[in-house]
């Protein structure tokens, strides 16, 4: 089974409906069985839309030591920046020993910081901070985990008119790239080319919204 947590990516902010976030999709191509929760704002710090989080506390809710998953995947990292380094890097290391010590067994992977597609010279500055803090607390803290990170690759794809989230398709190109990601780590055998109907439950939580600003049930 594989578990994702995470922010507004993962809540499917910007797409239509939040089962087309990109974590759904992911477990599709690769065809796991997936459980996905999404809280727009969270961070490793920052407790994001209703004060749900921060990330550690998404987790109590997964109960993971039932769930027995292979493999976990941590999507966080804008909503933390100017978040102070040593308190980052606390917060990222105490999340990635705690998933260490509750699934032993499973192989974590993080996608971390995603940038505006016009954003400031001062809000990049803080963005490469931030995200330079995470990757580094997550290496010290698991050398075999499997770091992805959108804003050092420079990741392109379609967005929704926030200029930040993505679109149904946008999602879907993030999809395939994590996938990619996966099969060079040898988490997956080979990534899927078309998406099979494999049993995911996709959970959004605080009070979400459309990329319209319209509310949005979760599903």
């Amino acid at each position: 089974m594989l578990v994702v947590v995470g922010a507004s990516f993962t809540a499917g902010t910007g797409a239509p409906d939040p089962a087309e976030s990109w974590a759904v999709r992911l477990a599709k191509l690769i065809r796991w069985r997936a459980v996905t929760l999404g809280v727009p704002g969270v961070g490793y710090t920052r407790q994001g839309a209703d004060h749900l989080g921060p990330l550690s506390r998404l987790v109590d809710r997964l109960h993971l030591d039932a769930l027995h998953p292979a493999f976990v995947i941590i999507q966080a990292g804008h909503d933390d920046q100017r978040v102070p380094a040593g308190v980052e890097a606390e917060h990222v290391a105490g999340l990635v020993r705690r998933l260490r010590n509750e699934v032993p067994a499973a192989r974590l992977a993080f996608l971390t910081v995603f940038s505006p597609s016009a954003a400031s010279a001062a809000t990049r500055t803080a963005e490469a901070a931030t995200d330079s803090t995470i990757v580094s607390a997550i290496r010290k803290s698991d050398p075999r985990a499997i770091v992805i990170d959108p804003l050092r690759s420079r990741w392109h794809f379609p967005r929704a008119a926030d200029g930040l989230h993505p679109t149904a398709r946008g999602d879907l190109v993030i999809a395939e790239r994590v996938a990619r990601a996966l099969t060079r780590a040898g988490v997956v055998a080979t990534s899927a080319a078309k998406p099979t109907q494999a049993r995911v439950a996709c959970t959004v939580l605080g009070g979400v919204h459309d990329h319209l600003g319209r509310p949005r049930a979760a599903s």
